[in-house]
């Protein structure tokens, strides 16, 4: 049907393997798994590709379901497939060897985010890193078909030689095709040829845009057997060289030996020549070419200086016959020209343009921008043996070969069979240019970047620059990468009101050719013949089954992944959860999976803020799915555990545990209204026996659990955590039998012990809310706890919902709003650590912005109510506070002073005269400092105006009062006074401001 070809087809349909009939998104939402299939196999992405058509197509489907009915049932059912809480909850409880849980080691990319960016990486690359929208879904595979590598760090010169390999036909097949019997197949991170397999296969086969070589560095070691270090910047001339000398070790004695040499492995001859007639040669293997530039504007020219011969002084020996017929060594020192030519030549021929040189004037090295040009096809004959113009005829030289020279390695059998050079077709020594190496900066920084040729096209080239691949046009390669001067535009002065103007100055370019790739053209076609197949250009080859299943499953991640996590798809969830007439079990389920699972992996603010009011909406409507909810979220902690220690949106992480507060509440509330008098039997319940509660009530209680028994496990790494606490404090807020089971549980000791830090530890006894404290930490440091409750602003209103109903002063009391009956008195621990000074110092030195002081004023009129102990404590800390704190910092203790100023009880007269004359005496002693006084006085001003009982007991000190007068008029006349004092001045001339 209409719904049928919508969801399935247009809209959730994803890549699968041939002899599968149904879709993959069809599939899931049976329930069944995805089937196996041959390697190398792809079907075309859903119907709906553009975002205007898939907007259309959700739009209709929502249309569709309006109302409920069959429809929506089957679309709930469809779109459940979709959306886990269950395995973000699995995912993250599986424990990994050793017993610890440890971060998913996806080696290919979603680039959600720009940290593995290179902070070097310039032109086009860098730039689009940067997404248009803060979904998280994934960014799309480029349009070319092939894979980007990740740059972690300064390793950008390592993925352009790696990209340079892997589009190299030949090579990528015979790196697919290793196997390697002796290696154990459990544990190949330590065997680079393996990484570079499993490397290989992602670039070929993953959807994703780019693959993480974090393995590849851990598995190539230096000469000190260390990985990679990927801050550090290298020559990509010299990475090349290492890479293909640590791949010939690893690749003798195995089927794969000659692959060097059947790719990137020529011979040079290295000639000696002397008259009359003596010659002597030895052949060198060679990966790439070293060629000068300096003074050269071709590579022709290059190329002629390097077989261009030197002379030298060699001491020549020959065996002879002595005077009395022994056998003598002759020595004899000639003139001797010393050249070398290229013998074998590889189907990949690899140029190194030496561009880095030193300056022997500074001492310093250099990098050569100079003009260099390159042909698209070379004709390597005149720079071989037998074809140069000054070549050595073939008689001599095999008469004079040195007998044991067959190479610089002494490899037997290291070569391909030689063929005499006339023997030889005309494509055997045209090259034509498949691959540049771009360097773009300077000797000491700068960034590699690729272009490379598609071998099988015409004249496909693309850019491969870390993540960012694209086409690029082979016309640009003279402007690209021969570098030399260029032209600029600058444009000075206000061109708004066409006062601006430009200027044109030259400069040199940065950016320019490092190493050269060219093909031999008879390898080339062999190459074209070997393909599996050729996909819109691209050559593919047989993946290792065990590496084709995983990126099998990991591309079909993706495809779900990238058709759920975007706006249309978010809005159409809306549609169909929130705005429909409809209010079932599998809906609630649906909206809870969709908000708690799926919205919270996509990070999406603006979304996720919208849905919270909608999530609590639709769960407060519907018990069955609420409860459900409950018991799923509460099975365990690791979904909490993973939005407290993982998210690092704090916006994020406070959406997510404010719905949940907001859950609870709707819960607690249903409770509250069936049967009020079940909250009674808590009294025998702990958080430790939650099956003693009454089953109604055991969904709540588990949850507050999981959250006591969290806070055990994360006090060794404890950190600020958006509206954490939020949950607690509401239903602590809103019941005292819950609160006095946090209280008899152990709970809340355990959020004072949070709030305090360290510095509890040696005054009170802390081991029995936390077991495992460490009673040896530094205290004066505070190194064991670094959280801070005030920073987020709900620890504290946790603690004050549980310690509003318990009386501070030792005994059951009577306080404001409390009602008829008498709170309880605390004791024990609890009662301990919040009147201690240590609790009371932290209040007052963390109130850091007026949202914080009215979160914390509720508190401080409990603690100090009818309370002389803790009202000396907090009026000691002000005062010292109020003379210690300079300028800005004194707006800390005021806070705190605003509150205990302005709460009514039979203590307030002393308070209020204690701080405020403290702060007169405290404007006395500073005078000299200008700024201390005002901001004192400011404050003052601010309690005279707020509180009346400030105003009547300034307005009887005469004395005190005449001293602010002349303070204010003075500074006025001086011009130093703050506006908020001259108002006040001017007020007070006139008769406004009445003492």
């Amino acid at each position: 049907g209409l719904l049928e070809e919508l969801f399935d087809r247009c809209l959730f349909e994803m890549p699968v393997s041939s002899g599968v009939d149904r879709p993959v998104a069809l599939r899931l939402a049976e329930g069944s798994s995805t089937e196996s299939s041959p390697v190398g196999t792809v079907a075309d992405p859903p119907k709906a590709k553009n975002s205007n058509t898939r907007k259309a197509c959700f739009e209709l489907l929502a249309e569709l379901c309006r109302g409920g009915g069959a429809s929506f049932d089957s679309i709930v059912s469809r779109v459940q497939a979709h959306h886990g809480l269950a395995e973000v909850i699995r995912s993250r409880s599986t424990p990994a060897k050793g017993g610890k849980r440890e971060p998913a080691d996806d080696d290919s990319m979603d680039l959600t985010d720009a940290e593995d960016s290179d902070s070097g990486s310039a032109r086009r690359g860098s730039d689009l890193m940067v997404r248009p929208s803060r979904l998280a879904a994934p960014l799309p595979k480029s349009t070319t078909g092939y894979v980007g590598l990740a740059n972690l760090g300064c390793i950008c010169y390592l993925n352009s030689i790696l990209q340079q390999l892997f589009m190299m036909p030949r090579f990528r097949r015979a790196i697919l095709d290793f196997e390697d019997e002796d290696e154990d197949d459990e544990d190949d991170t330590e065997d680079i040829i393996a990484q570079l397999q499993k490397m290989f296969s992602y670039l070929q086969n993953s959807e994703k845009a780019a693959y993480n070589p974090r393995s590849f560095t851990q598995a190539f070691k230096d000469w000190d057997n260390q990985p990679i270090d990927v801050l550090v910047q290298q020559d990509a001339a010299e990475f090349f060289s290492n890479l293909l000398t640590k791949l010939e070790s690893k690749l003798m004695t195995t089927d794969s030996e000659n692959l060097l040499e059947d790719t990137v492995q020529g011979t040079v001859a290295q000639e000696l020549l002397a008259e009359p007639d003596k010659y002597r040669e030895r052949e060198d293997v060679f990966y790439l070419i070293e060629v000068p530039i300096l003074n050269l504007r071709s590579l022709e020219e290059s190329l002629a200086k390097f077989i261009e011969g030197e002379t030298v002084e060699y001491t020549w020996e020959e065996e002879g016959d002595g005077d009395n017929g022994e056998k003598v060594v002759k020595k004899e020192t000639l003139d001797t020209t010393k050249r070398f030519s290229l013998k074998k030549l590889p189907p990949h021929l690899v140029i190194h343009l030496k561009r880095f040189d030193f300056d022997y004037e500074t001492f310093q090295q250099i990098k050569l921008n100079d003009y260099f040009e390159f042909p698209m096809e070379l004709d390597v004959r005149e720079y071989t043996q037998d074809g140069r113009g000054d070549a050595t005829p073939d008689s001599k030289r095999s008469s004079k070969r040195d007998a044991d020279a067959e190479t610089s390695r002494g490899k037997k059998g290291s070569f391909r069979n030689a063929t005499r050079f006339e023997d030889l077709p005309e494509e055997a020594f045209m090259y034509e240019l498949a691959g540049i190496v771009v360097h773009m900066g300077t000797a000491n920084s700068g960034h590699y970047y690729s272009y490379i040729k598609e071998r099988g096209s015409k004249d496909r080239w693309f850019e491969f620059n870390d993540t960012f691949v694209g086409e690029f046009d082979p016309e640009d390669i003279p402007a690209e990468c021969f570098g030399g001067e260029e032209e600029v535009n600058y444009m000075y002065g206000n061109f708004q009101n066409s006062q601006g103007a430009s200027r044109t100055y030259t400069r040199r370019k940065i950016q320019n050719a490092f190493m050269l790739i060219y093909d031999q053209k008879l390898a080339k076609e062999d190459d074209e013949r070997r393909s599996l197949r050729v996909r819109r250009g691209r050559q593919l080859y047989p993946v290792p089954r065990k590496l084709a299943d995983t990126i099998r499953t990991e591309n079909e991640h993706y495809w779900r992944q990238n058709n759920i996590l975007n706006r249309n798809y978010f809005a159409f969830m809306t549609d169909l959860l929130y705005r429909s007439e409809a209010n079932t079990r599998a809906q609630g389920k649906l909206a809870a999976d969709f908000f708690f699972g799926t919205l919270y992996a996509a990070r999406e603010r603006e979304v996720l803020k919208t849905w919270e009011k909608q999530v609590v909406s639709i769960l407060g409507a519907n018990t069955e799915a609420r409860q459900d909810f409950l018991l799923q979220i509460s099975n365990g902690s690791a979904y909490l555990e993973d939005v407290y220690t993982r998210c690092a949106d704090s916006f994020c992480q406070g959406c997510i545990f404010d719905a949940l507060a907001g859950v609870l509440m709707a819960e607690f509330r249903h409770l509250q209204a069936s049967n009020r008098s079940q909250f009674r039997s808590l009294q025998r319940v702990t958080l430790q026996n939650v099956d003693a509660a009454p089953a109604a009530l055991q969904p709540i209680l588990r949850f507050v659990a999981m959250v006591n028994a969290l806070l055990a496990r994360i006090v060794a790494n404890p950190k600020p955590g958006k509206s954490f606490f939020r949950p607690i404090e509401g239903l602590a807020r809103a019941s005292w039998p819950l609160a006095d089971v946090m209280v008899r549980s152990g709970m809340l000791a355990r959020l004072q012990v949070l709030f305090l830090g360290s510095s509890v530890a040696r005054d009170h006894d802390v081991a029995q809310v936390f077991p495992s404290f460490d009673l040896d930490v530094d205290v004066a440091t505070d190194a064991y706890f670094k959280y801070r409750g005030l920073d987020d602003a709900s620890l504290l209103p946790a603690i004050y919902a549980i310690v509003k109903w318990y009386s501070l002063v030792g005994a059951p009391m009577k306080y404001p709003n409390s009602g008829e009956t008498p709170c309880p008195a605390l004791a024990g621990l609890e009662l301990a650590l919040v009147t201690s000074e240590a609790f009371v110092n932290r209040m007052v030195l963390e109130v850091k912005t007026r949202a914080l002081q009215l979160q914390m004023s509720p508190l401080i009129w409990h603690l100090c109510y009818e309370n002389e102990n803790v009202s000396k404590l907090f009026v000691n800390k002000l005062q010292k506070a109020v003379v210690v704190h300079d300028d800005v910092d004194l707006k800390k203790p005021f806070r705190c002073l605003y509150a205990l100023v302005s709460m009514e009880d039979s203590l307030r007269p002393w308070r209020v005269r204690a701080l405020v004359y403290t702060v007169l005496e405290e404007v006395f002693n500073t005078l000299r400092y200008l700024r201390a006084s005002e901001v004192n006085l400011e404050m003052l001003f601010r309690l005279v105006k707020n509180y009346p009982y400030v105003n009547v007991l300034l307005k009887g000190d005469t004395k005190r009062l005449q001293f602010i007068v002349d303070y204010l008029d003075n500074r006025l006349r001086n011009s130093y006074a703050s506006t908020y004092q001259q108002q006040l001045f001017k007020a007070k001339r006139t008769g406004q401001y009445q003492h």
